[in-house]
């Protein structure tokens, strides 16, 4: 109405007026109507109030002039009244429509003059912790400002005041009267009042909102938080698979991707970047259909390269749109190694499997290893070139058994390597594994060529014997992990095995051909041996008795011989099945070997030298003195019949430690202590398909009509019946080595000769002998021989004889002399019944194979007397009158 804006009215309520011409008009007609209520007063006052006079005349020229003027000045003053009624009204009522307005509105809207309240709407009084409006009104409106922000609002003041701007919208805080700080935002435009430049100030309440940001922000913050500690990667990126954010674990990972820069994915998460999109990208593919997608990639971060899990899912707006993707990223690097570290040990645990199958196998031991060394260098995983070799020890040296993809240089070069020599020499004498990744000093056996590589060798064990050496090539410069030099290790434990296994299937076999030898021998040696007993002596009863000029005598000499040597065939053959009977005592194996180096020198001849190591600390040995003699001739006989043309044979001795065969030790020594004794020589050597032949009976390398092939395998027999144990080794060319080894004993060595008698006792005697032979021949001889000598025999060919004998005799009985197998009550069993009843009577059994009945392990029980057939009839009337001038009787077995 007024042609102004509310905000104008609002701001200067005495602005508000007519149009200029309008304004005079009104001014000039109320001039008018002062003069003429002047005018009318003073004439109604002329008779109340004395005028001075000239006073008089005034006023009545203007009642005459009010008089003139009156109608027309009423009409126009009432006609003017009347419009000027109508604006004030209207006036009015938009001046309390806006005042309505304002003291109703929910903002807070106060006018500051001066820098004080001058008017607060009751939100404002409601904002500041008022009672009224009047409590505010006039005080200084800083005071109800936050000490922090006066300066600023200062100024905001000056520039409305002095500058006449208005001011945009700040944040901020105010005080209530109680002190009580509140969030706000306010503006402020000039304002003229009074003739004075103030502001009109709008003020909001914004604690609500902030408590609701602060509220969004702690979530936020807390979002972030679990976000930054999750333990994965997130990350967001939009439609153009630009990085929009990225969390902690992502910034660790990839310091480069700044979310700020706005990466492309593919080259803020690749070293170097990368210009197009990953292959099979699962963002892209999310970003195009809105599917959840994944993906497991390797990517370069900041501590190496390292395996994840994509998983990227689509975010969408309200119409199903894709607007971006969020992406989680896992590192999956410590569970691919895991993995790939169970899938190995899988493998490994198979091709392991695979050996011992081939090992259990019934080939050959050269396939066996070929295809175990197949196994081993197939593992895809191992750090090897597939290369490699299987040496075997022989003796002295190493010998190849077993290899793949070796050149033949190098098969010829390494086919036999002495001890100590190369990587693998070594660890065959120390017994620890060598890993060398590139050729250095120690690699002795090299040619001109060679490729570069290492090598891993671990030797072969059992327990602390070295069989061999696993020798495998490395790529130079590598070398494998600890898992790998394990999974080496088990498969040189699997080969060792093998080889052990390998040796005891031969040592089984040969004991097989042995036991059906040996009870061949047994069985022949029993019957062979009572022929024997009467050739011997019938024979030696024809010496006697032809004179020294009767031809006859030579005959019988002869038959004597040929008797002597039929019992020695016997001998070995009860020797080579270990059932001859042993009498072991703890001998000192240099005393027996110097007190027989006259001999064997004589034996070996002019053209072979005998040379003898002997250790001076050597243990003593439990053993047969004979037995080792014989043993020790047929070896050297053997070494000599090796060299037609002479060389050299070396006999030594030592302490060793090595692995004892099961119940094969001896309870006197050390689980690993033995005496060893070797004999070697310089002869022609044997092929390796001869030298598992050389034990066996009856097999023999001389010419025919040299050798009855019994001599290896009675040495085989007595050191295997002695507890011991025996290895051979040889090559065509380089000659023979031959070691026995005995277990040793704590015990001090006793005098090689202790055993022998020194004074023969008189063949001759008047006791009474009860003799009981089942074999005719022999109880004949024996009876005759014992009676020709002056006892008193009572013969009987069985158990039941014997004890009809025993039951009529009428004076004591001196000696049981008795066979040991017999049909019916065996020799053992007689002598036990008659000590039971007879407890002086000493024993004496005869026996051509004891079959253990008198023998533990092939050595005589303690107290026990045998006399072994064949005998002759000296031998035996030396042996009864030794027997019965022995002292305490014999045991019975």
């Amino acid at each position: 109405m007024s042609g102004k804006s509310r905000r104008s009215i609002l701001m200067n309520k005495d602005e508000l007026s007519l149009p200029m011409n309008r304004r005079l008009s009104l001014l000039l007609k109320t001039l008018a109507i002062i003069i003429s209520v002047e005018t009318a007063i003073m004439f109604l006052l002329h008779g109340i109030v004395r005028v001075p006079e000239g006073w008089a005349g005034n006023i009545l020229d203007g009642v005459l002039l009010g008089a003139l003027t009156g109608p027309i000045f009423y009409l126009w003053l009432f006609r003017e009244i009347g419009e000027k009624e109508s604006w004030r009204q209207a006036h009015a009522q938009l001046e309390d429509r806006f005042r309505l307005l304002v003291e109703s509105a929910p903002e807070a809207i106060y006018v500051q003059i001066g820098g004080r309240f001058s008017y607060l709407n009751p939100a404002a009084v409601r904002l500041l912790g008022a009672v009224d409006e009047a409590s505010l009104v006039g005080r200084d409106l800083l005071e109800r400002v936050h000490p922090d922000l006066r300066a600023a609002v200062r100024e905001r003041m000056r520039l409305v005041t002095e500058e006449r701007r208005a001011v945009p919208v700040m944040e901020g805080r105010c005080l209530r009267l109680d002190g009580t700080p509140v969030d706000i935002e306010c503006s402020a435009v000039p304002i003229d009042q009074e003739g004075k430049t103030g502001a009109l100030v709008f003020l909001r309440d914004i604690s609500q909102r902030k408590k609701a940001e602060t509220a969004l922000r702690e979530n936020e913050e807390r979002y972030r938080s679990v976000v930054d500690n999750i333990g994965i990667g997130v990350f967001l990126v939009d439609p153009s698979m630009r990085v929009l954010s990225l969390n902690q674990k992502m910034r660790e990972w990839f310091p480069g991707a700044d979310a700020e820069q706005r990466l492309l994915c593919h080259r803020a998460f690749n070293s170097p970047a990368r210009e197009e999109v990953c292959r099979d990208c699962p963002t892209q593919k999310t970003l195009q259909d809105g599917q959840v997608h994944e993906a497991v990639r390797e990517a370069a971060t900041s501590r190496g390269a390292a395996d994840f899990r994509v998983i990227s899912s689509p975010i969408k707006d309200s119409a199903g749109k894709v607007v971006a993707a969020v992406e989680m990223v896992e590192d999956i690097t410590a569970r691919r190694r895991d993995e790939d570290m169970l899938r190995r040990n899988y493998e490994m645990q198979r091709a392991l499997n695979e050996m011992l199958r081939a090992s259990l196998s019934a080939l050959p031991l050269p396939r066996k290893l070929d295809k175990i060394l197949d196994l081993l260098l197939s593992a895809p995983w191992f750090m090897i070139e597939r290369k490699g070799c299987i040496f075997l020890q022989d003796g002295p040296v190493l010998a190849m058994a077993a290899q793949i993809g070796l050149s033949e240089p190098v098969r010829a070069a390494c086919g036999r390597l002495p001890s100590d020599y190369c990587l693998c020499g070594r660890v065959a004498r120390t017994g620890e594994e060598i890993l060398s990744t590139q050729l250095d000093e120690r690699h002795e056996n090299s040619y001109e060529g060679m490729s570069p590589h290492g090598h891993l060798c671990l030797p072969l064990k059992a327990d602390v014997a070295i069989l061999g050496v696993l020798n495998l090539y490395l790529v130079a410069g590598e070398a494998p992990d600890e898992q790998q030099k394990e999974f080496a290790r088990a498969a040189a434990d699997i080969i060792a095995g093998t080889v052990l296994l390998a040796k005891a299937e031969e040592k089984f076999l040969q004991s097989q051909k042995m036991e059906a030898v040996g009870r061949l021998a047994g069985g022949v040696a029993h019957d062979f041996n009572n022929i024997l007993t009467a050739i011997k002596g019938y024979s030696e009863f024809l010496i006697a008795a032809f004179t020294a000029e009767d031809p006859r005598r030579a005959d019988a000499q002869e038959i004597f011989k040929s008797a002597d040597r039929a019992a020695a065939l016997t001998r070995q053959l009860l020797a080579f099945s270990r059932r001859q009977v042993l009498s072991p005592r703890v001998l000192d194996l240099n005393e027996i070997v110097s007190g027989m180096a006259k001999m064997l020198k004589r034996l070996l001849g002019d053209d072979t030298q005998l040379v003898t190591h002997l250790s001076p600390d050597l243990a003593a040995a439990i053993v047969d003195a004979g037995q080792m003699e014989q043993v020790i001739m047929n070896l050297v006989v053997n070494a000599r019949d090796a060299m037609p043309k002479g060389g050299i044979v070396t006999v030594e001795t030592a302490n060793v430690c090595r692995r004892p065969e099961s119940g094969k030790a001896h309870a006197e020594g050390p689980a690993c202590a033995y005496v060893m004794l070797s004999v070697s020589d310089t002869g022609t050597g044997m092929a390796p398909e001869v030298l598992g032949h050389v034990f066996e009976p009856f097999f023999t390398t001389k010419p025919k009509g040299k050798g009855t092939g019994l001599g290896l395998s009675t040495v085989y027999g007595i050191i295997k019946q002695s507890g011991g144990d025996i290895e051979i080794s040889s090559e065509p060319g380089r000659g023979t080595i031959l070691r026995i080894f005995l277990p040793a004993s704590r015990q001090a060595a006793e005098a090689a000769g202790a055993a022998a008698s020194a004074v023969a006792p008189s063949p001759s005697g008047t006791e009474t002998v009860l003799l009981v032979e089942d074999e005719d021949s022999v109880r004949s001889l024996a009876e005759r021989t014992l009676s020709d000598a002056g006892y008193r025999v009572l013969s009987a060919a069985d158990a039941p004889q014997a004890l009809a004998h025993l039951r009529a005799l009428r004076e004591p009985l001196d000696l049981l002399l008795s066979d040991v197998i017999m049909p019916g009550k065996s020799g053992p069993e007689l002598a036990e019944e008659i000590l039971g009843a007879h407890p002086g009577v000493k024993v004496l059994f005869i026996s051509g194979n004891e079959d253990g009945a008198l023998t533990k392990h092939g050595v005589l029980r303690p107290g026990v007397s045998l006399l072994p057939k064949p005998f002759s009839p000296n031998v035996l009337a030396h042996r009864v009158r030794e027997v019965l001038d022995g002292g305490a009787p014999r045991k019975s077995a």
